[in-house]
């Protein structure tokens, strides 16, 4: 028996089933990180795009604060915020 083994690890196809393994775990490897890479670009594009979104609304609250007069000349305009949405969004979930 321990012949048999012997001779299957010291043979060549015990040799290639390690190279096989070896190169699947550097090609998952390889995989991973480039998943990692495209991620983090997508990533990168959609928070670029969330503060596009913020820095607009911010904007646009404050265009309309100048118009009417300030934030107190216009009822409702601090509910205007995500936070306040966020908020609001959250309680109604849970009724």
């Amino acid at each position: 028996m321990k012949d048999v083994i012997y001779n299957y690890i010291t043979g060549s196809e015990f040799t290639m089933r390690v190279r096989r393994i070896a190169e699947s775990y550097i090609q998952m490897q390889r995989d991973l990180e480039s998943e990692k890479r495209a991620m983090n670009t997508v990533w990168k594009k959609r928070e670029k795009q969330i503060s596009v979104v913020l820095d607009n609304l911010s904007g646009m609250r404050g265009e309309i604060e100048g118009i009417v007069g300030g934030q107190k000349a216009l009822p409702g305009l601090e509910t205007f915020s995500l936070e306040a949405i966020e908020t609001e969004g959250n309680s109604e979930e849970v009724e």
